[in-house]
């Protein structure tokens, strides 16, 4: 390469396809400016390679490149600077820090972006190319057409999404007035605050509900930096009534920082509401994945119960339940050419013993204040019914033994399947003997 020609490569991200927006960043090394993500080529890179790197750094987010958007050219103090530009789709946030030379990085509309960004060049090449609608959903079908989590997730998540992007764009507008109202558009408070919007909007586009809360929540404490004595002292009057709702020690500790309703502290800190708005937050926070969990685990466990009931209604459509029981001479027996049926039926209904017990466990469970991950781990629930439908083929073979009829005074040989069936619902149940064992270890009792 022409060593006196700077070469760099940059990306032009989008975020989705029906109200297309694309990233760009604002820097200060070469005075105060926004533009799009890019920077130089290192040898060993291929151009690609360079692109999606600048737009980590300098954006926060992954991408994937979707086409090639266009060149561009001028010089940078006195040298030519040649820049390649990629079309890219946004796949979440980054896990790597990034460039502390762009300072923050926002979405804006193609027309708010021709209105903001400095340079020319950029300006032209966004008005040549415009949204590539056709690739950028092509590119989106592809990535949808295995990830099964996230649409698993949009089943039950869509109305807390809504909410979430509600808040987000209310909270953005609210951040845009309260900074020019203070003519602080360079203050360390509100950098910080518009780039965790940033975030939370690229996780909302990712469906990571959780994660967006908390970005959420923290930009909007940030405000709490900006804020004037008496605009603290208001705020403070806010979180000791909220304090009201917390939890015991959290509530202690807020009392400690801010004073009682009725009876403030004198002298209190930004850095004293900051943390008191850190604790009421986390409580919510926290409220809300418990409810997350609850959610989560019930809707687990309905597909898996409409599941089993689906195959229930096809083995009984499809088994005569009556050449099931073999009864001779007043003892009744499961024949061998139909053991492995009747064990299928078995642990079906098992299954569904299991599930039922494992939906009564969490309805008692969402009404209690703690519950522990644990239990309603959905991995831990599928364990426990799983663990149902063994424990009721297991019963199967107890109730085949003749060491049955010794221990029990009772006739325990049936002659019909359904009373089979319906011990191995019941048998389904049993599993709670694990679950009281669990919560045991656990500490919860």
């Amino acid at each position: 390469m022409d060593k006196h020609v700077i070469f760099a490569a940059g990306g032009i991200v989008w975020d989705n396809a029906k109200n297309p927006r694309l990233a760009i960043v604002f820097r200060t090394r070469y005075g105060e400016e926004w533009s799009l993500p890019k920077g130089k080529k290192n040898q060993e890179e291929s151009w690609e390679q360079t692109a999606l790197r600048e737009v980590r750094e300098e954006t926060g987010l992954n991408a994937e490149i979707i086409k090639y958007a266009g060149t561009i050219n001028y010089l940078a103090k006195g040298k030519p600077k040649v820049v390649i530009f990629w079309h890219m789709r946004s796949t979440g946030v980054s896990s790597k820090p990034r460039d502390p030379e762009a300072i923050c990085m926002k979405w804006v509309s193609i027309k708010e972006a021709l209105s903001t960004i400095k340079y020319e060049e950029e300006k032209e090449l966004l008005e040549q190319c415009g949204f590539p609608l056709i690739e950028f959903r092509k590119n989106m079908k592809k990535a949808k057409a295995f990830d099964w989590t996230a649409r698993w997730k949009s089943l039950f998540s869509n109305a807390i999404v809504g909410r979430l992007r509600g808040d987000l764009e209310t909270y953005r507008s609210e951040l845009e007035s309260v900074i020019k109202r203070s003519n602080a558009p360079l203050e360390h408070w509100s950098i910080t605050a518009q780039s965790l919007l940033d975030k939370t909007e690229s996780y909302v586009s990712q469906g990571e509900v959780d994660i967006g809360w908390k970005t959420l929540h923290t930009s909007r404490r940030q405000q709490i930096f900006g804020m004037s004595p008496d605009q603290l002292q208001n705020y403070s009057s806010m979180l000791r009534i909220e304090a009201e709702k917390l939890n015991e020690w959290r509530k202690k500790v807020v009392v400690d920082l801010l004073g009682e309703p009725g009876h403030p502290r004198n002298n209190i800190t930004a850095d004293m509401v900051y943390l008191a708005a850190s604790l009421r937050d986390e409580h919510f926070n926290n409220s809300y994945y418990k409810n997350n969990l609850i959610r989560n685990t019930y809707s687990f466990l309905v597909v898996f119960l409409f599941v089993v009931l689906g195959l229930i209604l096809v083995y009984v459509g499809s088994n005569n339940l009556e050449t099931m029981v073999k009864t001779v001479e007043g003892h009744s027996s499961i024949p061998e050419n139909q053991f492995f049926v009747v064990s299928l039926g078995i642990i079906l209904f098992g299954l569904l013993g299991a599930g039922t017990s494992a939906i009564l466990k969490i309805s008692s469970a969402s009404k209690v204040t703690r519950i522990p991950e644990i239990v309603n781990n959905a991995f831990v629930t599928s364990v426990r019914v799983l663990l149902g439908g063994a424990l009721a083929y297991i019963t199967l073979f107890f109730l085949q033994t003749d060491f049955v009829d010794s221990l029990f005074s009772f006739k325990t040989k049936f002659s019909n399947i359904q009373t089979y069936f319906v011990i191995a619902f019941v048998a389904g149940f049993s599993e709670r003997m694990v679950l009281r064992a669990v919560e045991t270890v656990s500490g919860k009792e």
